[in-house]
């Protein structure tokens, strides 16, 4: 009896070992661009793509203040931090409504209304007729392009639905109702105290989505005033027009590769900072929602 639990609890470290092992080599697999397009924007000349580097070459900052004296990509980013902000807070107020009342049983032609919801997630009339239906709105070169079309998402609706399903109980809207709240009352003081999580989770789909956005701009947007930062990375990785206009001394100290990079993180550098705040309420909020009540 001693050696059979022996061997299971060897076999169980053999196990634990390799798993480890495993996923140690995919980590480091995954976190190894990263690294490497950080190396390359504090590097002065350009690595040699055959080889792989874990430490800058002749190190310096000189890419990222190149990057920073671009006066576009401060318009940018300022630009995209309202669109970010501003599409996140009105993609969760959208999203939380249309899921509470989706949650109330009684509510009219519910079915219906939940049925045309899941139809947006699997068609679509394509991007000519979208693109017919934002002109028709008025919207071409509007900054709003990049904030209203995508503030109700039925992947969203769906999360928030069964978030809402599964951990607000019926009975205590129905205690809340008994006691004079009104459905405002029970949205702002009951569920959305009760709903961190998946706001978190909605704020941060919503939010990374604008953020990481290039083609709505593209398609829409023709008013450089109006681009947002992934549309400046871009065009400074597939062109090196900007790079180009630099004055001859300051590009001898920099490499289009590491201005291009510098752009990169520093477009990353936001929301690598904000995750780890949000990630707790993030794998929460997705386990519950993902979870059928």
């Amino acid at each position: 009896m001693v050696t059979r639990l022996y061997r299971q609890g060897l076999s169980s470290r053999i196990f634990d070992s390799v798993i480890l092992f495993v996923l140690t080599i995919a980590s480091l697999l995954t976190l190894y661009p990263l690294i490497y397009v950080v190396v390359l924007s504090l590097s002065t000349a350009n690595i040699p793509n055959p080889y792989l580097y874990l430490w800058p070459v002749k190190p310096q900052l000189e890419n990222y203040q190149v990057v920073l004296q671009f006066p576009v990509f401060w318009r940018a980013y300022l630009n995209t931090v309202l669109y970010s902000v501003s599409g996140a807070g009105l993609c969760v107020l959208v999203t939380m409504l249309t899921a509470y009342a989706l949650s109330i049983e009684t509510l009219p032609f519910r079915r219906i209304i939940l049925f045309l919801i899941v139809f947006t997630m699997l068609f679509s009339g394509g991007l000519i007729p979208y693109y017919l239906q934002i002109r028709n709105l008025g919207l071409v070169n509007n900054p709003l392009v990049m904030i209203l079309p995508g503030a109700l998402s039925g992947f969203n609706v769906i999360i928030a639905l069964t978030f809402l399903r599964t951990n607000i109980p019926r009975e205590l809207r129905e205690a809340a109702r008994i006691d004079g709240a009104g459905d405002w009352a029970i949205l702002w003081r009951i569920v959305f105290p009760l709903s961190k999580p998946i706001v978190a989770v909605l704020a941060l789909f919503s939010g990374v989505a604008i953020w990481n956005s290039y083609f709505s701009a593209l398609i829409f947007l023709s008013d450089r005033d109006l681009f947002p930062v992934a549309l400046v990375l871009r065009e400074i990785v597939v062109g090196v027009s900007m790079i180009e206009s630099l004055p001859a001394e300051v590009k001898t100290q920099t490499s289009i590769a590491g201005v291009r990079t510098a752009t990169l993180v520093l477009s990353v550098l936001p929301l690598l900072v904000i995750y780890p705040f949000l990630q707790k309420y993030f794998a929460k909020g997705v386990m519950l929602g993902a979870i059928k009540g």
